[in-house]
């Protein structure tokens, strides 16, 4: 009877498990957050073989033409999370990459865990057009 009493005092009760659970979430979340900025920052990746909303497969070069471009700019892509990075950040980037006199047109947008990795999931594809 003595061991039932130490049992039962020991253990917690069906309505302390989700704090519990709770607690934990916002734990890990936050460790997350402070593993490094860097971690969330946007980046310039490889631009994949799929059309726009990645329905067709195509070369970058006719993604590009799709677009009304000319298929001798090759797109840009950025990965990046819609968190942490705001627009103007991602087009930026795009923008380094495009001749002087070009701008970064957004071809395609979305979420692509195979060219981007999970904390900054959103691959955005732009072309170089000029002004």
């Amino acid at each position: 009877m003595h061991s039932r009493a130490l049992y039962s005092a020991s253990h917690t009760t069906g309505e302390e498990l989700p704090a519990l659970i709770r607690v934990r979430h916002i734990v890990t979340f936050a460790a997350l957050a402070l593993a490094g900025c860097n971690t969330f920052a946007p980046f310039e990746t490889q631009t994949p073989n799929l059309g726009p909303g990645g329905q067709r497969e195509e070369t970058a070069q006719q993604m590009v033409a799709a677009a009304g471009q000319s298929p001798a700019n090759a797109p840009v892509s950025v990965c990046y999370s819609r968190l942490a990075t705001a627009p103007d950040q991602v087009k930026a980037i795009a923008a380094a990459e495009c001749d002087k006199g070009e701008t970064p047109k957004l071809v395609d947008q979305g979420i692509d865990l195979v060219a981007c990795p999970l904390l900054v999931p959103v691959r955005a594809t732009f072309s170089c057009v000029a002004h």
